[in-house]
């Protein structure tokens, strides 16, 4: 009985050291996710016109980061948001309260022109693509759609 005592004691420390961890791990993906948030905004003057337009990439990221990335974003005024993210790359668009640009129809004309999937509402849509060579093209449109979706 004892060594089995012992076992289950080994697995309760070992499943609260990996909880822990994963606490850790999902603290240190906010910090990341708040950081990047306080950067884009500083890197990307406002426009004269709204909205500002932020179109980024984050290969290395997991898509859950990028989606994370995007949501904070919306919370700050003025901005359309494009992002790519996650190995198998996976697209987010997203609009702060107040832009009346359509996140969804944005989104169907990216995954459209570059050969991904996906749909979504009015302030928020995500989709996919086969590669980034294809992520990368839908980015490279987003400044005209999003233009295009203004008029």
């Amino acid at each position: 009985a004892c060594a089995e005592d012992d076992l289950e004691q080994a697995v309760e420390r070992l499943q609260e050291q990996s909880n822990a961890n994963y606490k850790a791990l999902k603290d240190a993906q906010t910090a990341l996710v708040e950081a990047e948030v306080q950067q884009l905004l500083a890197a990307t003057p406002p426009a004269a016109s709204t909205p500002r337009l932020l179109v980024q990439q984050y290969p290395g990221w997991q898509g859950d980061q990028v989606k994370q990335l995007a949501l904070a974003l919306r919370n700050h005024p003025g901005l359309m948001i494009v992002l790519a993210g996650g190995a198998t790359p996976q697209l987010f668009v997203a609009r702060s309260e107040g832009v009346t640009i359509d996140a969804g129809k944005v989104l169907r004309a990216l995954v459209a022109a570059a050969g991904g999937k996906g749909g979504g509402r009015g302030d928020y849509a995500q989709g996919a693509f086969p590669d980034w060579q294809h992520a990368s093209q839908a980015l490279a449109l987003a400044t005209d759609i999003v233009a295009n979706a203004l008029d």
